[in-house]
C-alpha cells in the first residue's frame, strides 16, 4: 500500500519551549498536544498508521525523510489529513506511526528482554511490592495489563521508572520497550531517541486529571474514582494486548478502507 507524501513543508522556525532540531521546533510543539477522546478516531488513526507503514515495509523501510522529528511530523500531518482530524492531534499520531513500525520487532524479542511500562490507576491503592503500579482491584485495566505481560513473560515496571527504561534499551539490556503513559510524557521519551533507531511503542493514556466531554462541553472529574473511571474508559486495552502478543487483544489495526469502524 502506497505512502501519502507529506505536503508541503512541515519545518518552521519556532520561539516557543518544545524539541528544537537543528535550530527548527516542531509545528507540533508549538500548540497544546490534545489526546483523541474518541475511541473511533483513535481506532481510525491507527489503522492509517498500519497502512503507512505496510508500504514501508513493502519499500525496504521507512523513507529517509520519515527518519528525522520533521520529517516524521510531516508523515502525521498527512496521516491527520487522512483521516479528516485536526493538527492538534499530530503529536499523538507521531508516537501511533512509531509504535506501530515496531510492533512485529516487539513481538519476536525473548520475553525476557521486552520490558513494560504501566502507570498507576489513578484510584489505586499503594502497590503491594516495590516495582509494581497501583491498581484498584481486579477490574482494574492497569491490573488487567499488569497480569497479561507478567504471564506473557514481559518485565513490568511502572512509568516512574522510564528514564532507567531508556537507558537499559540504549545499553541493550532490554530488545524493546512498550509503555502506556500521558502523551506529553511520551513525546519526551521518544525523543531522547533517534526515530526509528531502537524498538520502542507506546500507547498513549490521557493526563490522570483531565475531564471528558458531554455534548461538546468539558466535564471534570469530580474526583480520584471520577478521575480512575476517565482515564480508564480511554486506557486502548485491547490495544495494549495486542502489542503484549496476548491472543485476546489486537494484533494489528483494522485496515483503514473500512467505513466504519466499532
Amino acid at each position: 500500500m502506497a505512502t501519502d507524501s507529506p505536503a508541503g513543508s512541515a519545518t518552521r522556525r519556532g520561539t516557543g519551549a518544545g524539541l528544537v532540531m537543528s535550530g527548527r521546533a516542531l509545528k507540533s510543539d508549538l500548540h497544546p498536544v490534545a489526546f483523541p477522546e474518541a475511541r473511533p478516531v483513535r481506532e481510525r488513526l491507527r489503522a492509517i498508521c498500519c497502512d503507512v507503514v505496510a508500504g514501508w515495509r513493502t519499500a525496504g523501510g521507512p523513507p529517509a525523510d520519515a527518519k528525522t522529528r520533521v520529517g516524521l511530523e510531516a508523515h502525521a500531518e498527512s496521516i491527520c489529513r487522512r483521516a479528516g482530524v485536526g493538527g492538534d492531534l499530530v503529536g499523538w499520531t507521531m508516537v501511533a506511526l512509531v509504535s506501530e513500525f515496531w510492533r512485529e520487532r516487539l513481538a519476536v524479542a525473548t520475553p525476557d528482554r521486552r520490558l513494560v511500562l504501566l502507570p498507576d490507576c489513578p484510584n489505586g491503592r499503594t502497590p503491594h511490592a516495590p516495582g509494581t503500579p497501583a491498581v484498584c482491584g481486579p477490574a482494574c485495566e492497569v491490573a488487567t495489563l499488569w497480569s497479561a505481560a507478567r504471564d506473557s513473560g514481559w518485565i513490568v515496571l511502572p512509568t516512574s521508572e522510564a528514564f532507567a527504561a531508556i537507558g537499559g534499551l540504549l545499553t541493550g539490556q532490554y530488545g524493546g520497550v512498550l509503555g502506556l503513559a500521558e502523551l506529553d510524557d511520551l513525546r519526551k521519551a521518544f525523543a531522547m531517541i533517534p526515530c526509528f533507531s531502537l524498538p520502542i511503542a507506546a500507547v498513549p493514556i490521557p493526563r490522570q486529571d483531565a475531564g471528558v466531554r458531554v455534548g461538546g462541553r468539558a466535564v471534570e472529574p469530580a474526583g480520584r474514582a471520577d478521575a480512575a473511571s476517565v482515564c480508564n474508559a480511554a486506557i486502548d486495552v485491547d490495544t495494549a494486548l495486542g502489542f503484549l502478543g496476548v491472543a485476546c487483544g489486537n494484533a494489528a489495526p483494522v485496515g483503514d478502507y473500512l467505513p466504519v469502524l466499532r
